[in-house]
């Protein structure tokens, strides 16, 4: 993310029409800081979209965390075995 509004809005047009609303949230809830989810959040409720459902999306945070571990020790397990 920028501070430059044209960079911000180029990047979220591109967000929404590459990866769904609920993909784009969980990956920031994931990578991005406090400061991030807020611009992320304010920008979807501009489209439209609830921000109530953003700001619960963020709070997945853990079971992303989680759910990508599990998946990459799956596939050294598979690695190793195969």
């Amino acid at each position: 993310y920028n501070n430059k509004t044209k960079i911000y809005i180029s990047f979220g047009r591109v967000l929404t029409k590459e990866r769904p609303w609920f993909y784009t949230s969980l990956a920031m809830a994931c990578y991005g800081d406090s400061s991030d989810r807020a611009e992320l959040a304010s920008f979807y409720k501009k489209l439209g979209y609830p921000k109530i459902a953003t700001n619960l999306i963020f709070r997945l945070k853990g079971l992303a965390s989680y759910t990508k571990k599990i998946k990459l020790a799956k596939m050294v397990i598979k690695k190793i075995f195969s």
